[in-house]
């Protein structure tokens, strides 16, 4: 019975099931505010982790990406972390996105995704 007990509160408790949603579209969609504002020809990229059981947020991430270039954030809250990457090509209508969620230093979701993006009206 003093094993059972031990194992119980030895193992690691399994995580939650994970939810990932990432967000891509250009920056002058942006709520309009009276601070200063990314340029027109950026992107705001965000990624929201959700304990989907409960249905509740964990974390979000949000950075600002440029055509041809590749941006990082990160995020750490509790016992979860974040590590959300966006890649845009240089044309600016392709956007390689991947979201690391972590949960004590183990990757408990690691996903990527490919947007096809939509171009302004004013791209260059």
């Amino acid at each position: 019975m003093n094993f059972l007990l031990a194992l119980f509160f030895i193992l690691p408790t399994a995580p939650p099931p994970i939810a990932v949603l990432v967000d891509v579209h250009p920056s002058f969609m942006d709520a309009y505010i009276l601070t200063t504002r990314p340029t027109p020809y950026t992107f705001t990229c965000t990624a929201h982790v959700f304990d989907a059981s409960l249905k509740t947020g964990l974390l979000d991430v949000k950075l600002i990406a440029e055509r041809g270039k590749t941006t990082v954030a990160t995020n750490a809250h509790g016992e979860y972390s974040v590590d959300f990457t966006v890649k845009m090509n240089d044309a600016g209508d392709l956007a390689d996105t991947r979201v690391v969620v972590q949960r004590n230093g183990a990757v408990i979701s690691d996903q990527r995704n490919t947007t096809t993006l939509k171009q302004p009206p004013f791209a260059r």
